[in-house]
């Protein structure tokens, strides 16, 4: 029996830049957390997680970037969107 992929879609390239701006917001406050956890030894391990969920979340952004636009057959109407790089986030 085969199982049918289903690839993700959004409706327009405005719902796919408002799912990409919550995901960034939701980055640089684990981010933000990560910084406060940084100085205090005891909280290296805090410090760890919030920069692995910030790193977890830009990989989703990625994904979204890769979504698809219900009815859009062209892929040039998708350009305009930069990829971010972990480089691109501070540490």
């Amino acid at each position: 029996m085969a199982v049918e992929i289903k690839l993700p879609r959004v409706k327009s390239h405005e719902q796919r830049k408002q799912w990409i701006d919550l995901l960034e917001t939701v980055v640089q406050y684990h981010l933000d957390m990560a910084e406060n956890f940084k100085l205090a030894e005891e909280d290296a391990d805090m410090h760890k997680i919030h920069t692995g969920w910030a790193q977890s979340i830009l990989e989703a952004i990625w994904l979204v970037q890769m979504w698809e636009i219900d009815g859009e057959a062209d892929l040039e109407e998708n350009e305009g969107f930069e990829m971010i790089l972990p480089t691109d986030l501070e540490e």
